[in-house]
């Protein structure tokens, strides 16, 4: 079970459907995030102390951060059965120890890997194991430090991931025959980001799939009047090309993949 939460609010969850507040306060919270950013590696205490306090250090930032990670490990005790959390000193810094099944974004970003390294030969476990990792999302990741400046990267690395799975899903479902779960599936992603051709390409697979040639035309038509007005550019070759076979009359089953 995973014991720190990142994809959506930082928390410690309890037993699951069992409902209490979130975890710590703000500022815990934002140390909690800043040393699981860092998991099983050194967080150094400068580091730490321009994340919490930003223009605005204590007198000692060390000092600082030091009753600030005592005051953490006091909390994450008394919210957690178990030490799977276990915040260590290290010099320069604190490390936070934890396995990484137990922190929600290192399980997804360790499935969505896992689960495109298998996609080819065995399409049924990889859809499953996606769909796992689809479910650990709540939100935004890093929930209300999501726009700070130390998290912002990692933020946009965990939405990239997000959309990989997604498009790893699509081809597992068109392989396995069921382009109308795949199109389902894609359909929040295309919305999310109109300008992502990888997306794109899968919706045209999926509807050719489905004997829907003509949407899938006019899904193409549709990303090439965007791309056109918006950015002033063309459909990738490998969206072009799928299109023009698309046009010819193929037939989709030739070519599963």
């Amino acid at each position: 079970m995973v014991c720190l939460t990142l994809l959506g609010p930082v928390d410690i969850p309890g037993k699951a459907g069992v409902p209490r507040p979130q975890f710590g306060t703000p500022r815990l919270r934002c140390l909690l995030a800043a040393l699981a950013l860092r998991a099983n590696a050194v967080a150094d205490v400068d580091w730490l102390a321009e994340i919490l306090w930003a223009d605005t250090p204590p007198a000692n930032p060390e000092s600082g951060v030091h009753n600030l990670v005592f005051r953490l490990r006091s909390t994450v005790a008394r919210r957690q059965a178990d030490d799977r959390l276990r915040i260590v000193t290290t010099a320069p810094g604190y490390t936070l120890l934890v396995d990484r099944a137990e922190i929600d974004s290192l399980l997804f970003t360790d499935t969505v890997g896992r689960a495109a390294g298998i996609v080819s030969s065995e399409p049924q476990l990889s859809v499953g194991m996606l769909d796992d990792a689809e479910k650990l999302w709540r939100g935004t990741p890093f929930g209300e430090f999501s726009d700070s400046v130390w998290a912002r990267a990692e933020v946009q690395a965990l939405l990239e991931r997000r959309v990989r799975g997604a498009e790893t899903a699509a081809d597992a479902l068109v392989a396995l025959g069921r382009p109308a779960d795949a199109y389902e599936k894609l359909i929040p992603f295309v919305e999310e980001h109109p300008y992502r051709e990888g997306l794109h390409l899968r919706v045209m697979t999926a509807l050719w799939r489905m004997d829907r040639a003509a949407d899938a035309l006019d899904a193409y038509q549709r990303l090439r009047r965007r791309l056109a007005t918006d950015i002033g550019t063309d459909p990738a070759r490998s969206v072009s090309d799928l299109h023009t076979r698309i046009l010819a009359g193929e037939t989709a089953g030739r070519s599963r993949r």
